[in-house]
């Protein structure tokens, strides 16, 4: 995961594997959006807003991106296990 400073966009951009061809990229997209669908809608966890972006490098190669609207650090999950109590992390393990 990596930020731009100073980015008026305010977004995160994290680098998913290298895919071979386009094909791969576009099913590994399909996946991600039904994924973080599923987080949404499903499990009702309050996810920012995502997207994705890829392209060919000079190599032919598929570089992958996830980007979404950057989030708080302190509310992201492996900080926000560090602070509350264990019967907190519990339930936020199991998604109360």
């Amino acid at each position: 995961m990596f930020e731009i400073i100073n980015d008026p966009q305010n977004y995160a951009y994290k680098r998913l594997p290298i895919f071979e061809n386009q094909d791969q990229a576009r099913k590994h997209e399909i996946i991600f959006k039904e994924y973080n669908r599923l987080l949404k809608e499903d499990l009702k966890i309050n996810t920012p807003p995502f997207d994705v972006v890829w392209f060919e490098n000079d190599e032919g190669k598929i570089i992958f991106y996830g980007v979404q609207e950057k989030v708080p650090n302190e509310s992201i999950g492996n900080k926000v296990i560090h602070k509350v109590s264990k019967n907190d992390t519990v339930e936020l393990c199991i998604l109360r």
